[in-house]
This record gives C-alpha cells, structure tokens and sequence, in this order.
C-alpha cells in the first residue's frame, strides 16, 4: 500500500526525516566512530559558530557568534532522499540505523543523559494537507529513539 497524502500535491511539499542524540557530554567524534555512520552535522557543547542577528534599529544583519548550549549528533536525509513521501525518508533511515540498533541502546538506557528522537519536516507551499506513516514504520521507529517530533509547516509561494 503507498503512502497517503491528504489535501496537498507532492509536487508542492518538502520534506526530510532526521535522527540525533543530544546531550551535555555528547562527544560527536566518539558517536560517529561507536556508530559507524558519518553525521549529517555534529558538534560538542561549548563549540563555538557563526551566525547572524537583526538588528530592529539598522534593519540589516549583524555577525555575532555563538555557543552551542549541548553536544548534537545527526543524520538526515535532506538533500540525500528526493522523494516528498515522508515514509520514504524515514525508510531511508531506518535501513541505515537499524543494523546499529545494539550500539544505539547504549544511548537510549541512558535517558537521563542522551535525548534520542526523529524529526520529521514537512512544509507545504500552497493549501493544507497531511501524511500517513504506517504502523510498523512507527513501530520500527520507536525501538530506536526515546520520541518522535513532527513539524508542520506552511510556506507561501
């Protein structure tokens, strides 16, 4: 059975599916080397990075930098999955974690250190609409992570 989408033309949906772990002693290097996965992005606590602020005054950007308040290991399939099918991304995934499943419980018995999740986008760019995600999809999903986050989000064209 293919995935139903309700009220919205894939044409006009964007979507990606990410997996992380985030703690205070999170060490990306000993993450990706204990998974064997290269993350889509990483970073310790305390790690500096550049961004921009508004300034309501000037009305432009200004460069500041900043900390990282926890360490974060991730891996997403934005710009790796091409599909707007939310169960396609997330199968993506899943095919790639699931062989580590045993090195991913040494992070999931330890709640009160690592927060383990999905992140599912989803960002439509006209009406309303939605996603099925199967059971057994959700199922797999949950026997690796300590919760699920969905985002809706809409876009003006």
């Amino acid at each position: 059975m293919k995935q139903r989408t309700t009220g919205q033309d894939l044409a006009e949906v964007v979507t990606f599916v990410e997996f992380s772990l985030r703690a205070d002693t999170l060490s990306p290097t000993q993450v990706t080397q204990s998974l064997g996965i290269i993350p889509s992005r990483a970073y310790a606590k305390g790690e500096q990075y550049a961004s921009k602020a508004f300034d309501t005054k000037t009305q432009k950007p200004i460069p500041r930098i900043g900390t990282y308040p926890w360490g974060v290991w991730a891996v997403e399939t934005r710009n790796v999955v091409s599909s707007s099918n939310v169960e396609d991304h997330v199968i993506f995934l899943l095919d790639i974690l699931e062989p580590k499943a045993e090195k991913i419980q040494a992070y999931l018995v330890r709640s009160n250190e690592y927060s383990v999740r999905f992140y599912m986008e989803w960002i439509t760019r006209g009406g309303e609409g939605g996603y099925d995600l199967f059971g057994t999809t959700l199922a797999r999903m949950s026997r690796l992570c300590h919760y699920v986050q969905f985002a809706f989000l809409h876009k003006e064209v």
